[in-house]
């Protein structure tokens, strides 16, 4: 009986594309990892800049061609895009990994996923999320992101922390003590891979509902380390949080969020683009959770060449009453500044 569990289970994964580009994406993400890590432990960054306060490394060169390039590796019909504008003939087949995860392939895809097509789907992948906090050595916030997205809704989600250890209790990370953990998940099947996993709920409070001390405690919001402006000032003291937490990087947020580290992502301004929070997005989904932008409207992941920024911020939650406050906080002056920047883009 156990082998015919097996034998089922292998054939369904292999019937399944989700199943199959997710087990692929989780491989991918670790791979791209240990290549992040590499290039820190070669001690050159390889630094570079884009743009204004726009940095590009190394390591996120060589994260996204392994992500990418293993991904179509093994689905070449996939609109895959990424961060990085990279030439295409630059490609290493070294950084490819055709590694699966056995722990997603034995997974079960969830009904509403299991006619879907490679025409259908687009992902996403920010190969390393939190770049300027990485050029300058913080290296708990970089995390690797590959959203997947089908019909334009964030669907499924890998998170990939690549200088987390086991060991690691406060502040920043050795790269040489650093293991890495993988966060995935799809919208129908939950998520995997979390330290502490909860249910929607607040995150100063403990599993005691009924504690009445415990819900009068106030929020908890984390919001941007290296891109504060009077738009994101003006929203976090209106909705008044018992605690203000600044980091780095949007995974690394929403993965904050997810853990119960903090009530609400709160980014009310353009910044993030699709490839930082469709990861997040299918994750916090797949909990229960909700992200939208400072307006309640929900992000659109379907593939427009040029449009890929999140042009009304960013407001993740696990807790869709949480969501419903801090959406009703935002200041009406913030969302009216929002919608004429908006127009110019």
């Amino acid at each position: 009986r156990l082998l015919i569990d097996r034998y089922s289970c292998m054939m369904s994964a292999e019937g399944s594309l989700m199943i199959r580009l997710l087990a692929t994406c989780v491989a991918a993400a670790g791979r791209a990892g240990q290549l992040v890590r590499a290039v820190v432990e070669s001690g050159n960054l390889g630094l570079v800049e884009k743009g204004f306060d726009d940095p590009q490394t190394e390591a996120d060169r060589r994260a996204q061609r392994c992500v990418i390039s293993s991904i179509l590796a093994k689905f070449p019909g996939l609109t895959v895009i990424g961060e990085e504008t990279l030439d295409p003939s630059d490609e290493d087949q070294k950084l490819i990994t055709h590694d699966q995860s056995a722990e997603v392939l034995a997974e079960k895809c969830p009904a509403h996923l299991s006619a879907v097509q490679e025409k259908d789907v687009v992902v996403w992948v920010d190969p390393l999320d939190g770049t300027k906090e990485f050029s300058k050595g913080l290296l708990q916030y970089p995390t690797v992101l590959i959203g997947i997205a089908v019909g334009g809704k964030a669907v499924g989600g890998v998170i990939h922390h690549p200088f987390w250890s086991p060991s690691l209790t406060s502040g920043s990370p050795s790269n040489a003590m650093a293991t890495g953990r993988t966060i995935w998940g799809l919208v129908g099947m939950g998520v995997r891979g979390l330290l502490n996993p909860l249910q929607p709920g607040p995150a100063s409070s403990s599993s005691s509902s009924n504690n009445t001390d415990q819900e009068k405690k106030g929020l908890t919001v984390i919001t941007t380390m290296s891109h504060n402006n009077a738009l994101v000032d003006r929203s976090v003291k209106a909705v008044k949080p018992e605690k203000l937490v600044r980091a780095g990087g949007s995974g690394y947020k929403i993965l904050m969020v997810l853990e119960g580290e903090a009530d609400v992502y709160l980014f009310p301004t353009p910044g993030t683009k699709k490839w930082d929070t469709c990861a997040g997005e299918a994750l916090l989904l797949a909990m229960g959770g909700t992200l939208t932008d400072a307006r309640g409207d929900v992000l659109d992941y379907s593939h427009v060449p040029g449009r890929y920024l999140n042009s009304l911020g960013v407001v993740a939650t696990l807790d869709k009453d949480t969501h419903k406050t801090v959406l009703d906080g935002i200041p009406k002056d913030v969302i009216n500044d929002l919608q004429k920047m908006e127009s110019k883009y």
